[in-house]
């Protein structure tokens, strides 16, 4: 049996008197926000080169993000401490002292310096057959958030799942059992060292556990430029840099290019190797169109767009290049047969839930839309007769209203990707009428927006309250022929 993590069976490495607060989670990302301690013979053992031990340092979190990203979770190096002159602690050859010692030393000195969720010391020390050593669930937690991870002249590739392990023990796993499962024969909580890229089932329970129960630092992302980040150029890259003419990427893929040799360098007779402008390795004639443009709000040739507030189509405006309407955004979730749904369907925008809204406030809280700009809330659509491919944590929602199907998308909060089911910036969604008020009554309204197919016949409807009789009204009325919206509107109690 190869070297072995040290937390036992029992569950030594526990941190004592821990205890749990229920709260709710949802399954989006996380942020582990860490600082590295590099002990004094690590340091000499290289060379005493500062930007060496950083660029080590830096590639364990990088490699170690990346096997965290199928769990949702991100790491930060937000502090990163080298003992050059001698370790502030003893580390002898016992992980569970070190580990103490290490522990009582990060919360009296280095936590009130360097705030972070875990501290883990890189010892350039042998613990016997054990690897590191961490407290298990102990993320977020000031008094026992630490771990140990042995650092010797072993390949840094068998050192970062040392760390990813040890962290896993932070994050509340505990070692896989014979019945714990993974894409891999062996997996990344299992006991001893092994070479794999996967977390188990266990692994997964076990982390989503303790996000139930804590786990709250995690929510937080690191502030910009709080962070370590290491600006890999290099050629080969597929990316033009600094003193590089071109970049084709690895040998076979130079191979078949013409224009670069794998140097970076133009080959002979070429004067560029990419770009729209860029044909055969030579640059297209003037008068040449090599961008076309992607919409009648954007202009060819150049990144620039026309000027938002710009008449486009259909009673919308160009915003930030795009011609934006409900009905183009409809076509584009649902296809083209779909459109947008009549008035009654946005209603749902004013209860201000999941399922209709005007936003969220600080990642938590619902805003309602109010009557005026329901139009800007959630996305409602009909006609759909095929529901569309989406990405995870995108959730269809259909709404019934007075017969009709609304159709729409749920969004989930804390996830990194676009709100594709909330109306898009730009779009038209808030055109109120001139009104006119009669018996002197307060009116709560409806209103019809500017982005109705101009000239319709169809039958459009204006909904309002009238307090003094507290009733609902619908109004049955057309569009103006000429501008697509009503220039007046007179509502009666």
């Amino acid at each position: 049996m190869g070297p072995t993590c040290g937390l036992t069976p029992g569950g030594a490495a526990v941190p004592k008197g821990f205890s749990y607060m229920l709260k709710e989670w949802w399954t989006h990302i996380r942020y582990v926000k860490i600082v590295v301690v590099v002990d004094n013979v690590r340091f000499v053992r290289s060379g005493r080169n500062e930007s060496e031990v950083l660029r080590q340092v830096i590639e364990v979190i990088n490699i170690g993000d990346s096997l965290y990203e199928q769990l949702s979770v991100q790491l930060f190096l937000v502090g990163l401490e080298i003992w050059t002159k001698s370790n502030f602690i003893n580390i002898t050859n016992s992980v569970s002292k070190a580990l103490g010692d290490f522990n009582k030393w990060r919360k009296s000195d280095l936590y009130p310096r360097m705030r972070h969720d875990t501290a883990h010391l890189f010892a350039y020390q042998s613990f016997g057959s054990s690897l590191g050593l961490a407290y298990v669930g102990s993320i977020c937690d000031r008094q026992w958030a630490a771990a140990v991870d042995s650092f010797t002249n072993k390949k840094l590739s068998s050192f970062i799942i040392t760390f990813v392990h040890e962290l896993g023990h932070n994050l509340g796993m505990r070692h896989d059992e014979p019945y714990c499962k993974c894409r891999r024969k062996r997996c990344i909580m299992y006991e001893t060292e092994v070479d794999t890229d996967a977390f188990s089932d266990c692994s997964y329970k076990y982390y989503f556990d303790l996000l139930g129960s804590g786990g709250t630092c995690l929510r937080q992302p690191p502030a910009p430029g709080s962070y370590y980040t290491l600006k890999r150029e290099y050629c080969g890259n597929k990316i033009v840099e600094s003193g590089e003419q071109c970049d084709c990427g690895s040998r076979s893929s130079c191979r078949k290019d013409p224009c670069c040799h794998p140097n970076c360098t133009l080959t002979a007779g070429s004067v560029c190797a990419s770009g729209k402008c860029c044909k055969g390795c030579q640059v297209s004639p003037a008068g040449t169109l090599c961008r076309a443009s992607t919409s009648i709000c954007d202009l060819p040739e150049y990144y620039l767009y026309m000027q938002d507030g710009t008449p486009c189509k259909d009673g919308s405006y160009c915003y930030r290049g795009k011609c934006t309407s409900h009905d183009e955004q409809c076509k584009r979730l649902f296809g083209k047969q779909a459109r947008v749904a009549p008035l009654d369907c946005f209603i749902v925008n004013t209860e201000g839930d999941r399922f209709g809204n005007c936003g969220i406030r600080d990642n938590i809280q619902f805003i309602q839309c109010s009557i005026e700009n329901m139009l800007c809330g959630r996305i409602q659509c009909e006609n759909i007769h095929r529901l569309p491919f989406l990405q995870n944590h995108i959730t269809v929602v259909q709404t019934p209203e007075e017969g009709k199907k609304c159709w729409g998308l749920d969004y989930h909060v804390g996830m990194a990707t676009a709100d594709l089911g909330a109306v898009e910036d730009g779009t038209p969604c808030g055109m109120t009428p001139n009104l006119t008020f009669h018996e002197n009554t307060s009116v709560f309204f409806w209103t019809l927006h500017n982005t109705l197919p101009t000239g319709s016949s169809e039958k459009c409807y204006v909904f309002y309250y009238c307090e003094k009789k507290k009733k609902k009204k619908k109004l049955s009325v057309r569009l103006h022929k000429l501008t697509g919206f009503l220039k007046h509107l007179e509502l009666f109690c």
